[in-house]
């Protein structure tokens, strides 16, 4: 009794029926019940939350079924102030001398922090995601915007130097195809940052598979 009072986890035992016979005092901290509350009061699904109850409930009793023990049993509960306290859960079965099945004994272990910031990291990659998304279509929609006119540029360019519109000097002539290799510079440079997104999107791919 000692070990469990000074335990950080929540010691309990059920018996067949799933009512709580023994608990440590460890669930006023946890879940905010005085153990008057919960001892020959409550089954322990009674603490699930309402929308997991039946759930969880059900695969409970199946382990229940097996007689064997259980380890890492992961469950959402209400706390008596109305908030979610995610509870690990492993028990073992208890039997009396003649081998009847008596219920089981185990231990609660509070994970909510760590269950709260697997979620923030989620919610993280999942904006990741979205911004990446916002990237890879401002890229494409600003490169589209920039080849457009060059490519119209390059044409009325290509026909001044082909003597289309008119007779050039050659100093123009020479200017003109400055302008010619500084429009397909341009259109590497777009090719490239394209090139660079493309890469990043399949990076983001693997990372959320």
């Amino acid at each position: 009794r000692q070990v469990t009072e000074n335990a950080q986890e929540w010691i309990w035992e059920v018996d067949a029926r799933g009512m709580y016979t023994y608990g440590s005092s460890a669930i006023e901290k946890i879940l905010g019940y005085k153990l008057e509350e919960i001892v020959e009061k409550k089954y322990f699904y009674d603490l699930f939350r309402d929308e997991d109850r039946e759930k969880l409930k059900k695969a409970a009793f199946e382990a229940f079924a097996k007689r064997q023990p259980f380890r890492k049993f992961a469950n959402r509960n209400a706390h008596r102030d109305g908030r979610t306290v995610w509870l690990l859960t492993s028990g073992v079965p208890i039997f009396d001398e003649k081998g009847n099945f008596l219920g089981y004994r185990g231990a609660d272990t509070d994970i909510t922090e760590c269950k709260n910031a697997e979620e923030s990291l989620l919610e993280s990659n999942k904006a990741l995601v979205r911004l990446d998304r916002l990237r890879t279509d401002f890229v494409s929609t600003a490169s589209h915007e920039l080849r457009t006119p060059l490519t119209s540029i390059k044409e009325v360019v290509s026909q001044i130097l082909d003597g289309i519109l008119g007779e050039t000097t050659e100093q123009q002539r020479e200017f003109l195809s400055m302008a010619l290799s500084e429009i397909d510079r341009l259109n590497r440079k777009i090719g490239e940052l394209l090139d660079v997104s493309r890469i990043q999107d399949e990076e983001v791919e693997v990372r959320k598979k």
